[in-house]
């Protein structure tokens, strides 16, 4: 019974690891993505921000 338990507890571990190291990765590409094309937008949007603030029309804006 003791064997069973521990032999169980190996598979959980190893399990367990593969899956935060897959998580983990997962969790890197999408910030990276994220990050990557929120500073993209960010960099299109802010010269319309800035006409539209300065009293620019905001059709000729956006």
């Amino acid at each position: 019974m003791a064997k069973f338990i521990f032999n169980w507890a190996i598979i959980f571990a190893l399990y367990f690891r593969i899956y935060t190291a897959i998580l983990i990765i997962l969790m890197k590409f999408t910030f990276a993505f994220i990050w990557h094309h929120g500073k993209q937008a960010f960099s299109h949007l802010k010269p319309k921000l800035k006409y539209v603030c300065n009293g620019g029309s905001i059709d000729a804006g956006f």
